[in-house]
């Protein structure tokens, strides 16, 4: 996912105006089923840079965890990268037990 956002821009989705952006969202939720941790990557495209709801576009790559308390302690929230070119940053980062998740950011 991230090679496909560093190296293929989408036609009618320019980037600096917000159409092609990745979205990274990490924690604990229960949707239809028992609770899990997910992490989430979202590249979505916005046609014509017009944030109408038929022009967002979204493809979502999610991955589950069992709840275990390493995971827990990450805490849960979401991160938008706007950059072509990303780099990796430690989002969220829990000292004490030396536990930290780290994920390109525009920064």
């Amino acid at each position: 996912m991230l090679a496909f956002y560093r190296h293929q821009r989408a036609d009618d989705c320019p980037a600096d105006t917000s159409g092609d952006m990745l979205l990274f969202e990490w924690g604990i939720w229960r949707w239809s089923g028992p609770e899990h941790f997910c992490f989430s990557l979202t590249r979505q495209f916005i046609l014509g840079g017009i944030s109408e709801d038929e022009n967002i576009w979204q493809v979502s790559l999610s991955f589950k965890f069992a709840p275990a308390d390493a995971l827990r302690a990450l805490g849960a929230d979401g991160k938008w990268c706007e950059k072509t070119r990303p780099r990796a940053s430690i989002i969220s980062s829990n000292s004490s037990a030396n536990r930290r998740l780290i994920v390109p950011s525009s920064n």
